[in-house]
């Protein structure tokens, strides 16, 4: 019976030293990836600002060196907390501003592995889904993102991709024309009753001064609109 208490207790300290152990051993540890999280935060925060001030001076040198140091920060504080998405996504900005689409894509999409619902990650995605002429894809991405988070950043991206979307199905129908206007040429060219290349010629005026500068024109305005919400976007 003594033997029993002496094995009881001494399954018991060995139990408990166990834990104890574990514990000190997943304290330091716990506490060190706290600390990391708010150094990473705190890169992440002043990068941000300091990349904000400076890329709204007006000099493209300061810029791109702002660029290139903020990469170099925002690697850091993945590297600080791997699982940040908004680090990721911020890396991803970065890229996206220096045209380095399909970078800035990858970063777009660990932010959003890491959470799924960052609306800002989706947006961005949907952005370089739209550089890529992905026009389907960005429009699933801008949906989603405002399906998370209604914002005028988001909506104001759609409405520029819908003038996006119109302006190719206008480009599509200027190609049709001047496949038109193409076969025209070839009958033109060919052996004609003399009436009938008078009809098809007059034809093709009419084709070419009343339909291709109102085309051009619809074209003209659109891209202007364009232009100018994507600097308002900016």
């Amino acid at each position: 019976m003594k033997q029993m208490k002496i094995l009881l207790i001494s399954f018991v300290l060995v139990i408990t030293t166990m834990v104890i152990g574990s514990f000190l051993k997943w304290h330091p540890c716990q506490a060190e990836n706290k600390e990391n999280k708010i150094q990473a935060q705190k890169i992440i925060s002043e990068t941000s600002s300091r990349l904000f001030a400076i890329t709204h001076d007006d000099d493209p040198t300061n810029d791109a060196q702002s660029m290139d140091e903020a990469i170099r920060q925002y690697k850091r504080a993945i590297r600080l907390d791997p699982k940040s998405a908004e680090a990721h996504d911020k890396l991803g900005e970065v890229y996206s501003d220096k045209d380095m689409t399909d970078k800035a894509m990858k970063e777009f999409e660990k932010a959003i592995k890491l959470d799924p619902n960052y609306a800002d990650a989706y947006r961005h995605l949907g952005y370089c889904y739209e550089q890529k002429g992905w026009l389907t894809k960005a429009r699933q991405a801008y949906e989603k993102s405002l399906e998370i988070k209604p914002q005028y950043m988001t909506k104001l991206a759609l409405e520029t991709l819908e003038i996006t979307e119109e302006a190719r199905t206008l480009e599509n129908e200027m190609e049709k024309l001047r496949e038109m206007e193409e076969k025209l040429k070839q009958m033109l060219s060919s052996e004609e009753v003399p009436e009938k290349k008078a009809a098809i010629i007059s034809k093709k005026q009419i084709t070419k001064s009343a339909i291709l500068p109102l085309v051009g024109l619809v074209i003209l305005l659109v891209l202007i609109v364009v232009f100018i919400k994507r600097r308002k976007q900016k």
